[in-house]
């Protein structure tokens, strides 16, 4: 574990390095909430202006919960994993109702809430209210891994209870300052994509990677199983100045986000898919294929575009000038520059 020695000289090592971060102005448990809940599979470059803007129209937990689940997916447009932005509202709904609008201040009250597991739980515990919690993110889990030389597979089980038990002690001096320490650490030194910056770690000297000169070995991941892939049509159905949109199921991937029409591609011809969706049409071509990759799928799409001879009542027409209403996530992004 990390000694007293090793935990002064990580900190005066982040006075003089730390980074000024938006949600670190004022780490009330909402502002550490919601930066923890954007930051998740996403850079922190990328979140800045998301989380202004998403403060801007919702400054408060409880003026989250007065608004609608449209209004926030709009606003996550483009930070990608959905789920999360659902998992936000339906949490802000039931703190308001359950809890009086204030995030719960216990471990197991946080975890029962959609959306927030045991990290989230314990950066906000160890953020906001400097609970001596240990949040261990990957920044953590590298930091540990490199460390100790850690044999454990990267986020297993047992990855998580050795990593929280070796921060424990240092997290206890100061739970505010030494996670946030440790978090830029494994941002600006402890890299995760090519050769760390040793040298100006405060760490460097009981680091057993460091020492062995095997720092990017660790840590250890297992290997991942290959994509799914599909071959997809994806329909734009375009009559005068309006385009066919539909809304995604509640459950499962892009949940009650809007799509163009897209289907698998398979026996049917595109006269065939058409007329069984009940569209009258005058001419139909195909513009390009994109390839869109989630983590666990590879959608390949062909983007087909069709002029319609009228508006069919069982589908959404959209006029263009009101695309920006629609939550459309990034897999249609390609689709939708070829509309005005």
């Amino acid at each position: 574990m990390l000694n007293k020695e090793d935990t002064l000289a990580l900190l005066d090592w982040y006075h003089a390095r730390k980074r000024v971060l938006p949600w670190r102005e004022e780490a009330t448990p909402y502002h550490v909430y919601l930066s923890e809940i954007m930051l998740q599979q996403t850079r922190v470059e990328a979140v800045r202006s998301y989380y202004l803007r998403f403060l801007d129209r919702f400054p408060t937990l409880a003026s989250l919960a007065e608004g609608k689940e449209d209004d926030v997916l709009r606003l996550w447009q483009g930070l990608g994993y959905y789920s999360r932005g659902r998992n936000l509202y339906k949490t802000a709904t039931i703190v308001k109702e359950k809890y009086g609008g204030e995030l719960p201040k216990k471990e197991k009250e946080l975890l029962s809430l959609p959306g927030i597991g045991r990290y989230t739980a314990h950066a906000i515990l160890a953020l906001a209210d400097s609970f001596p919690f240990v949040a261990l993110d990957g920044n953590l889990v590298r930091i540990y891994s490199r460390n100790t030389a850690s044999e454990l597979w990267k986020n297993s089980p047992e990855m998580i209870k050795e990593g929280e038990a070796y921060f424990r002690k240092a997290v206890s001096y100061s739970p505010k300052e030494v996670t946030s320490a440790l978090m830029d650490l494994g941002e600006l030194v402890c890299l995760p994509n090519g050769k760390p910056n040793c040298l100006h770690c405060p760490l460097q000297k009981h680091c057993l990677a460091h020492q062995q000169g095997k720092e990017e070995d660790y840590p250890l991941q297992p290997l991942k199983k290959e994509r799914r892939k599909e071959e997809r049509y994806l329909f734009l159905l375009r009559y005068q100045n309006k385009v066919v949109m539909q809304k995604r199921p509640e459950k499962g991937l892009l949940a009650s986000l809007y799509e163009f029409p897209n289907v698998l591609k398979g026996k049917e011809t595109i006269e065939q898919i058409l007329k069984e969706k009940g569209f009258q049409y005058s001419s139909y071509r195909s513009l390009f294929t994109y390839r869109h990759i989630f983590s666990h799928l590879e959608w390949n799409l062909e983007v087909i575009e069709v002029e319609l001879k009228e508006e069919n009542k069982n589908y959404l027409f959209v006029p263009y000038e009101e695309l920006s209403n629609y939550s459309l996530p990034s897999a249609f992004r390609k689709a939708r520059e070829v509309l005005p």
